[in-house]
């Protein structure tokens, strides 16, 4: 666990972030095909489990995670209005554009991105 000091949160989070996702880089998973250049990281949270606090650091800080090579992709835009920083609500659209979707996250400009979402 990074020292904590005078950081404040979002800091200690994208240090902590940054080293889990040095630790599952040497996982490899069977039967898992790539379907993106990219590395696809899943945050699912059920209700009541700081989930959306997760999103929220996660949806503030996107150009310091881009830093890191992490990108919080934005496929839509997230419902700030409930307050909501999940980005994976395209996946339950009726008319979800399989390719478009593909597309942004081809497009980000970090090699890892992070896909958030309590229904999934």
């Amino acid at each position: 666990m990074p020292d904590v000091g005078t950081k404040n949160v979002s800091t200690v989070a994208l240090q902590v972030f940054h080293s889990f996702l040095k630790v599952l880089k040497n996982f490899k998973f069977a039967g898992v095909h790539a379907v993106t250049s990219k590395t696809l990281f899943f945050h699912v949270g059920t209700v009541k489990t700081g989930s959306t606090s997760v999103q929220r650091v996660l949806w503030e800080n996107r150009e310091n995670l881009l830093a890191y090579g992490v990108a919080y992709p934005a496929v839509s835009e997230p419902r700030l209005d409930l307050p909501r920083f999940a980005n994976a609500d395209f996946l339950f659209q009726e008319d979800f554009d399989r390719a478009a979707a593909r597309d942004i996250l081809e497009s980000m400009g970090a090699e890892n991105l992070v896909i958030s979402e309590e229904a999934l």
